[in-house]
């Protein structure tokens, strides 16, 4: 090794992985050569329903190759160059769950922070196709989740993340430490090792990511058949959204998960179409839109969907449209938001006359 790489000896936990101390003699020897890994996305049985049929990225960043104890049923690091600091020995004399996060910490700030660390890392595609299986040589490594679009960064707490987008979900990843070969066959396993005398080269890296709604978008539109106003026209909604397991036996919704009053705003001698997109919503979200005011000379003759079901999803945008014609009363319009207020349940505009102003 070069004289900038640093040896510590020390006992194998993996990740959350125990030690085994035996004599080299001793059956299931530890062995520094390949190991062939498998990569788990969740380690919640309920979630991985979710998984089927996605394909994901995982970066091996080596970190240290593993290096023999030439007395003792046990190895060593030598810690590539940059990475020397990343851990003393008096941590991984008997590193905890708690350590072994702090070192990934440590090791993600040096790969993703302003100056970073050039390290390249191995990248493999999960899940492994029929037949084919992922080979990694020994060593420590930070591994790292991710999709196409959810490559590593780091945030402003300085903690680096990425994630895998499902159909409705998105799996949240923070790096972690694994440590090849190992004395348990699975990173989920418990630390104690007195039921598991001898170490394996087959490595199931079971990850724990956290789990929140992937966010999708609402278009709101709005159409005059003809605009014989002299004054702006202005045209209010609610918009009102569930997830589809929070509603009674009736179907009817018992909590919502998005709630927001809009306005959609015609100056004169316009008559193109105006619309509104909204955010935030959460995927699978059953989606209500009302028209709660149509201007002061206008009245609603159509509304159209886009999807029949009126549910978000994360790949196109649910629209609706909302067709007005004139009533021929010659009233005047006020073009405002956020002058409308929910009173039991019901949105209410509030005419800015009213208000004594103009309105924002």
């Amino acid at each position: 090794m070069g004289k900038n790489w640093r040896k510590f000896t020390r006992l194998l936990p993996t990740l959350l992985l125990g030690v085994c101390l035996m004599p080299k003699s001793a059956v299931g020897a530890v062995n520094l050569g390949a190991n062939t890994v498998d990569v788990i996305f969740t380690g919640n049985a309920e979630d991985s329903n979710d998984f089927e049929g996605v394909t994901a990225s995982v970066d091996f960043y080596k970190l240290a190759d593993a290096v023999e104890d030439p007395q003792y049923d046990r190895y060593g690091y030598d810690f590539r160059e940059g990475f020397e600091k990343i851990a003393d020995e008096e941590e991984l004399k008997d590193p905890t769950a708690e350590i072994w996060s702090k070192i990934g910490d440590r090791a993600s700030t040096l790969i993703f922070g302003e100056n970073p660390v050039s390290i390249t890392p191995v990248t493999k595609k999960f899940p492994l196709s029929e037949g084919d299986k992922c080979e990694m040589e020994s060593g420590l490594y930070l591994v790292i989740p991710h999709d196409d679009n959810g490559t590593p960064v780091m945030g402003k707490d300085g903690k680096v993340t990425s994630y895998i987008d499902t159909a409705i979900f998105r799996y949240v990843y923070s790096p972690v430490i694994v440590t090849m070969p190992s004395t348990h066959e699975r990173t989920d396993e418990a630390a104690m090792t007195s039921d598991k005398p001898g170490w394996t080269n087959n490595i199931k890296i079971v990850l724990k990511p956290e789990k929140e709604y992937r966010l999708g978008q609402l278009r709101i539109v709005k159409s005059l058949t003809s605009f014989e106003s002299r004054t702006a026209a202005t045209f209010v909604f609610s918009v009102d959204a569930w997830l589809p397991q929070d509603v009674d036996a009736d179907g009817n919704p018992t909590k919502y998960c998005y709630n927001n009053a809009v306005s959609i705003t015609f100056n004169p001698g316009s008559l193109e179409d105006q619309e509104v997109i909204l955010d935030g919503i959460p995927v699978s979200a059953i989606v209500e839109v009302k028209e709660i005011y149509s201007g002061a000379s206008y009245k609603l003759i159509n509304t159209e969907w886009s999807a029949d079901d009126h549910v978000i999803s994360a790949e196109d945008i649910l629209t609706v449209t909302f067709t007005n014609e004139h009533t021929h009363e010659d009233r005047t319009g006020y073009g405002i938001n956020n002058h409308f207020d929910k009173v039991d349940d019901n949105w209410q505009w509030l005419n800015p006359n009213e208000q004594g102003g103009e309105g924002e």
